[in-house]
């Protein structure tokens, strides 16, 4: 794939997670808008930041490209998992280092999720990774079983830090 599909992604994805942030309230805190959008100020919950917009735009172009790779479900959704792993990441790294959040850590987190994200899903284009049908088939299953358990675990969150709106 070309270097300005992803600089279009970045963008996109950066606007739309942006604005998604804020999705919730303006639905007046609808259940069904909470199901995809962050229904607090918890890791977990802003996951959904990158996780939705990203899923919205790789189905797009997955319909609208015509040259596109035998593993770009795949490559999409594994970048996907990788770039929320990189937020939590980064996250919990800098809280623990610093003792606090910060706004602007929070929204580079973000961004640094969608640039791992990209990379990840070009190098495994690039490389011919997880070509196979099975490949494709667990990340379509993973990013599903996550999809659910964004709408069960933001009503009903386990006891766990990462459930919870830092102080």
């Amino acid at each position: 794939m070309r270097t300005k599909y992803y600089i279009t992604e970045f963008i996109i994805i950066g606007i739309c997670g942006t604005l998604w942030h804020f999705l919730y309230e303006w639905s007046g805190k609808s259940p069904v808008t909470g199901v995809i959008a962050p229904v607090n100020e918890s890791t977990w919950e802003h996951l959904k930041l990158l996780f939705f917009p990203s899923l919205i735009y790789s189905a797009a172009e997955y319909f609208t490209v015509r040259e596109k790779p035998e593993n770009y479900i795949a490559a999409s959704l594994t970048g996907i998992f990788a770039g929320m792993a990189a937020i939590t990441v980064f996250f919990y790294t800098y809280t623990g280092i610093i003792g606090k959040n910060y706004t602007v850590l929070d929204i580079f987190s973000f961004f640094l999720g969608i640039f791992i994200m990209l990379l990840v899903k070009h190098l495994i284009i690039q490389n011919g990774c997880l070509l196979s049908p099975t490949a494709k088939i667990i990340s379509i299953i993973l990013s599903a079983v996550t999809a659910v358990l964004f709408g069960i675990w933001s009503f009903y969150p386990p006891d766990i830090a990462m459930f919870i709106s830092p102080a």
